[in-house]
């Protein structure tokens, strides 16, 4: 049986070539009409993902392609201090056993981070409060959120304020993680880390508010026991102690906005799992905790096309069926 599963999981992987096979036209045509020379170099075509992955990236993919060349890279006569040609530059690699990571880097004039405050600040957004105290990472993940555009134009190409919000959200919805970091007058680089294949993945089950939800091993870093006595608040905000390290407590069933599971006995154990994604780990608690399995992933079917925390549903051998939760949510 595992070895037809293999063999299902061989069918449907292809290399990531049969994605980009079209984009040296694609940013050729874009740069001409713009006046712009753009050299695209590619990187790890070769990698072979799941066809259903590359579906899902095609447009995310386009659309940040379009706006490195559009709001990135400048004209020839614009660059000063640097070569007249712009270089674009999407390199593909394994990041994990599971996992792909796909970086967009151009050497344009980077984001204007001050600028996309600003924008934030005029359009609602933000408060002039959180304008003074916002460090530019958190600044920069402005640039994902729905309504906001530095462009003072709208172009076919971008500038619509929306397109960023909808690649987030379709690198999310499979599974994905996205990371912007950008330079001023040196460039911008965006990072999508994603698994090689929706067919099925490691994971554990757990219960919450006596339901079960089945979560990625992948993302799984530690699963604990500790007493109640061991939470401590911090700034108003539930923490613990996890390898010496202080990590944010948070009860699943309030995120999944599920009924509490009443604790009779104040000395009695609670369970916790620590997820990690993008570089940061939170301790949630369940209420029980199953063994690990192989997992078949559903993905949700119109109109269920986006639910917050859930990634998609999974069918167990007696039949039920189980919500798989999205860690990056």
């Amino acid at each position: 049986m595992d070895g037809l599963l293999e063999d299902a999981k061989k069918l449907v992987m292809l290399p990531f070539s049969t994605l980009l096979d079209s984009f040296p036209i694609m940013v050729r045509n874009i740069s001409r009409n713009q006046g712009k020379d753009v050299n695209l170099i590619m990187e790890g075509t070769d990698i072979e993902i799941d066809k259903r992955v590359l579906e899902y990236l095609k447009d995310p993919l386009i659309h940040l392609i379009r706006n490195s060349i559009d709001h990135g890279i400048e004209k020839p006569e614009d660059r000063l201090n640097k070569s007249k040609q712009g270089t674009l530059k999407v390199s593909v690699s394994k990041f994990s056993g599971n996992e792909i990571e796909i970086t967009i880097y151009d050497d344009g004039r980077g984001i204007n981070i001050n600028a996309v405050k600003l924008f934030a600040v005029k359009q609602g957004l933000i408060s002039h409060e959180q304008f003074n105290q916002m460090d530019d990472q958190t600044a920069l993940s402005l640039i994902f959120m729905s309504g906001l555009s530095t462009s003072p134009t709208i172009t076919s190409v971008s500038g619509q304020g929306l397109g960023m919000a909808i690649v987030k959200e379709k690198i999310e919805i499979i599974g994905g993680h996205l990371e912007l970091k950008s330079q001023l007058n040196i460039g911008t680089t965006i990072t999508i880390t994603m698994p090689l294949a929706l067919t099925t993945f490691k994971g554990i089950l757990i219960k919450v508010s006596d339901e079960l939800f089945a979560l990625p091993t992948s993302h799984l870093k530690k699963i604990i026991r500790i007493r109640p006595q061991e939470i401590t608040t911090i700034e108003n905000k539930e923490s613990i102690f996890v390898d010496s390290t202080m990590l944010a407590f948070v009860k699943l069933c309030d995120i999944l906005g599920l009924s509490q599971k009443l604790n009779s006995e104040s000395n009695q154990f609670l369970q916790v799992v620590v997820i990690q994604s993008a570089g940061n780990s939170v301790a949630f608690q369940v209420d029980d905790i199953y063994g690990e399995q192989e997992i078949l992933v559903k993905k949700l079917n119109k109109p269920l096309i986006r639910v917050n925390y859930i990634l998609g549903a999974t069918i167990l051998e007696n039949g039920d069926l189980v919500p798989i939760l999205c860690v990056s949510d």
